[in-house]
């Protein structure tokens, strides 16, 4: 059980680092689509 909450943990930062870092990009990209030019 142990184990299991490991991994889940590790998992988990995993998915917020990944947040994280492409975040600032989906943010750029959705401010170029939203620009009516």
């Amino acid at each position: 059980m142990d184990n299991i909450f490991k991994r889940f943990t590790c998992l988990l930062l995993a998915f917020l680092m990944v947040m994280e870092v492409f975040s600032p990009v989906a943010a750029l990209a959705a401010s170029l689509i939203d620009e009516p030019e």
